[in-house]
């Protein structure tokens, strides 16, 4: 846990504003978020997901899948991983994970206040 945080730590000083985007969601294979400028499908991109729970950074690469553009002019850019570690992918499980049932349970709330 020490390392992850302070991995996260390094990479996120290593951060430039002009490459980063919105995760849309993520998994355990892919990953999509939201950019300025689109990006070639099949274009290979070094990429930093910061997580909230568990607190980690994941350094990967990965390809574009697919582009669409948005109502509003950003583009939805669909990456699968090309090389992730599997402590990383065992992270971005852990974290799928939590916030499906922080969904879940957000619904139960919603179900119970009606």
């Amino acid at each position: 846990t020490k390392l992850n945080l302070l991995l996260t730590f390094m990479l996120s000083q290593q951060d430039q504003a002009e490459f980063r985007g919105q995760t849309l969601s993520f998994g355990a294979s892919q990953f999509t978020y939201l950019a300025q400028q689109p990006l070639a499908v099949g274009q290979v991109v070094r990429a930093k997901l910061f997580l909230e729970h568990p607190p980690a950074a994941i350094y990967c690469y990965a390809s574009v899948t697919s582009v669409k553009e948005t109502d509003n002019g950003s583009h939805e850019i669909q990456m699968k991983y090309d090389l992730l570690r599997d402590s990383d992918q065992d992270l971005l499980i852990k974290a799928a994970l939590y916030q499906q049932q922080k969904l879940l349970r957000q619904r139960s709330l919603d179900r119970e206040n009606k």
